[in-house]
């Protein structure tokens, strides 16, 4: 990895709605984030890969590999253990568990404003500056 992505905050969003994608990756990159967006978890885990994200926000109902199982398989790669998983969706309370046996760290309730987004990545990547 060059010494420029390194120094940069990375996100990685993964979502098939491509125009909630795309808004929140010019708003993220207004913000300072470097960000990628995937519309499927097959090219999300790719990109993952290749971009080393430092924060990964993801949908869950997507067609064909769900969020569920992207975040899986996330965690089971050995650079997918550091990264901040946040999960990006609708449904009920209900989900909260299996949102968090799937490798999450935080859950965001659509829809959600910038500020909420914000949020989280911002006291991850704060955090992260500090150790």
């Amino acid at each position: 990895m060059s010494e420029q992505l390194a120094a940069q905050k990375r996100v990685l969003i993964v979502d098939d709605n491509r125009e909630a994608a795309e808004m929140l990756q010019m708003l993220l990159d207004l913000h300072g984030y470097a960000v990628e967006v995937a519309h499927t978890g097959e090219e999300g885990l790719a990109l993952n890969a290749r971009f080393c994200p430092h924060v990964v926000c993801s949908d869950i109902n997507m067609p064909g590999m769900s969020g569920y199982e992207f975040a899986q398989q996330v965690r089971s790669a050995r650079a997918g253990r550091d990264q901040f998983l946040i999960a990006i969706t609708g449904g009920g309370d209900d989900m909260m568990e299996r949102i968090l046996g799937a490798g999450f760290d935080q859950r965001l309730t659509k829809p959600c404003s910038l500020d909420d987004i914000l949020a989280p990545i911002d006291i991850f990547f704060a955090s992260a500056s500090r150790q």
